[in-house]
């Protein structure tokens, strides 16, 4: 079990290699999200590939069965074409640093649970929205209802469905420890939540975390078993608290809004795209499908900022709530510090990078916020 420390200091070698491991992590995000995507689409699509394959999925299925054959073809493609950056990414850059304890037989296990869970429920929801391009004027309307309840279930069953089939996962078995995370619970006013697991990541990698999932009665505390071997019970309550902050805000909820009426202006946008570029025909083509995806894709980026800084500040928000429930700032910061080192996360991105990509203000802000907290609390 790795040492604790209740005052933890950052590590200056893990400064210097969080900056360079988290910039070129960024770009390789924006790689396999953006630029391989985008390009495939863009070389396909010019070069007639996707007609032919819509013509040829139709010829063999018809239109129901060809619609879901076109729409299976085309993930597929996009999942070769950004393969060789996943597994470098998600490999051998991670075990560069030191993050992974994964073999390769077991990151391609994972990565082909990964890839079964991705086809099946985005050829589905995909198929859907191929159906609505090609059938009705109104698609973008009706792809976004569509989207706003399949999130739901998604968050739904994800306890349940997907995190047993990535993750092992054990009850939480410390017995005094649980009478306080309760007691937590209970003074905050949550009495729903009866499910704490912890959620085995060790066996993956090195990182930390912990989450609300689910909803209604599969509302459960994920644990990391990283976060409770490597930080003390008193951090732990931080991250906890934390965690609560965003249950007792509804934040799950509020974000889904968020998000659902941007879905709704970004569909809404990429139709008026598609009618004023590509076709003036009532119903839209079976094989501009991917290039809906494609506009999606740039909207999406173009939004981000508004969407990152709604969450920035959710966080911001949560901080505070733990702060004020648990009066603890220097498990707190000891708290940031940890997570940045065993990580390797940037804790002063540049200021441009932390406003387009960051969910999350980055720790220099919140161990701000921290200490400016104890000043005005004594604490």
């Amino acid at each position: 079990m790795a040492k604790r420390s209740a005052h933890y200091e950052y590590d200056p070698e893990k400064r210097r290699l969080a900056k360079i491991y988290s910039r070129q992590k960024l770009i390789m995000s924006i790689g396999n999200s953006i630029v391989i995507p985008l390009t495939a689409i863009a070389v396909l699509f010019l070069t007639g590939v996707f007609e032919r394959l819509a013509e040829y999925s139709l010829n063999a299925g018809g239109s129901i069965l060809g619609i879901i054959l076109f729409v299976f073809f085309v993930s597929a493609i996009f999942l070769i074409f950004e393969f060789p950056l996943k597994l470098y990414g998600g490999y051998f850059y991670e075990h560069k640093y030191k993050l992974s304890n994964h073999t390769l037989p077991a990151w391609f296990n994972d990565f082909f649970k990964e890839t079964l869970l991705e086809l099946v429920f985005a050829v589905p929801i995909g198929a859907i929205t191929a159906f609505l391009l090609v059938n009705f004027r109104y698609w973008w309307l009706y792809t976004s209802i569509v989207g706003i309840f399949f999130s739901l279930f998604i968050n739904f069953i994800y306890p349940v469905v997907f995190l047993p089939f990535l993750y092992k996962l054990k009850p939480y078995k410390d017995r005094s420890e649980l009478k306080n995370i309760i007691d937590i619970l209970k003074r905050v006013g949550v009495t729903n939540i009866k499910k704490i697991k912890v959620l085995i990541e060790s066996e993956k990698s090195k990182k930390v975390d912990a989450m609300f999932a689910g909803m209604g009665k599969t509302k459960s505390i994920i644990l990391y078993d990283n976060l409770l071997d490597k930080f003390t019970k008193k951090e732990v309550r931080t991250v906890i608290a934390h965690e609560l902050g965003h249950y007792v805000h509804k934040d799950i909820i509020k974000f889904e809004i968020f998000g659902a009426a941007q879905s709704v202006l970004l569909l809404y946008l990429t139709n008026l795209i598609i009618r004023n570029n590509f076709t003036a025909d009532e119903f839209i083509p079976l094989h501009i499908y991917p290039v809906v995806s494609g506009i999606l894709i740039v909207l999406g980026f173009l939004a981000m900022p508004l969407m990152m800084a709604y969450s920035r500040k959710q966080e911001a928000a949560a901080d505070k709530f733990a702060l004020d429930y648990i009066k603890d700032s220097s498990s707190q910061i000891s708290t940031e510090k940890k997570l940045c080192d065993i990580d390797l996360a940037d804790d002063k991105p540049n200021a441009f990078i932390e406003f387009w990509f960051h969910g999350h203000p980055c720790a220099e802000k919140r161990i701000k916020m921290a200490e400016q907290w104890a000043a005005e609390n004594n604490g």
